[in-house]
């Protein structure tokens, strides 16, 4: 376990317009580690006396991570889609491509659910100390619903239907269920508006055109933890 965490004043550009800053980890003295982290919660950390909480390095890390990988992806994408536009006949021999891209797609959408219960166990935190009950701790939980429309577990009805508002995000996370308990996700190539692009689908026809995974969700992400933080934080 790192001994010293230490934060570079300055912040640099990111990934997808996030901001980032120099983190520096002693461990006990045996080495020191050099990162950039995104700042992302920074200000309701500071608000919250969340600065040095775990739950708060948490979600920096994971929305760190998640931003690389979505990154990696988006280059990778790119790569293989222009090889398969240029295909005039339905034959597509994507070999390595095939499974290192359907392994980055995956990972995002593994770290985008890290992210989001970690979050969840944030609000949950915050709402208990608010004297709100029952709170569930992950992010599938709180905005849970029934066959008649109403949430499983009824605890803030604003914050809860901000929840249903990330379209998709929770688009995204029913393929994190398909991929963890059900089948394997599949890649395949499909004409969109005169040009083959690469679809992730659940293999039963269902799915949606991976650029979208890279670029609506990371906008509608980075729109939501905006939301977030500015919901819970104090003055």
């Amino acid at each position: 376990r790192a001994r010293l965490r230490g934060e570079h004043r300055h912040a640099i550009d990111f990934l997808f317009g996030f901001k980032a800053r120099l983190i520096a980890n002693d461990f006990h003295g045996h080495a020191e580690v050099f990162y950039y982290e995104v700042i992302q919660f920074e200000k309701l950390a500071h608000s919250r006396d969340l600065v040095l909480s775990q739950d708060g390095i948490s979600a920096k890390e994971k929305l760190t991570q998640l931003l690389i990988a979505a990154d990696h992806l988006k280059r990778h994408l790119s790569s293989a889609e222009t090889q398969v536009s240029k295909k005039e006949k339905p034959r597509f021999e994507l070999n390595d491509n095939y499974f290192q891209i359907l392994n980055q797609a995956e990972l995002v959408i593994f770290k985008l659910a890290a992210l989001l219960d970690i979050l969840a166990k944030v609000s949950a935190q915050i709402f208990g100390k608010q004297g709100v009950k029952n709170v569930p701790p992950k992010y599938g939980q709180q905005k849970a619903m029934n066959e008649n429309g109403t949430f499983k577990t009824t605890f803030d009805e604003p914050y809860q239907k901000r929840l249903l508002e990330n379209h998709f995000i929770n688009h995204a996370l029913k393929y994190r269920h398909l991929s963890s308990h059900e089948r394997s996700l599949k890649l395949l190539p499909y004409c969109h508006e005169g040009s083959w692009v690469l679809v992730l689908s659940d293999g039963r026809g269902e799915g949606f055109i991976l650029r979208d995974l890279v670029n609506d969700l990371i906008t509608e992400l980075q729109t939501f933890l905006d939301w977030f933080e500015s919901n819970f934080e104090i003055g």
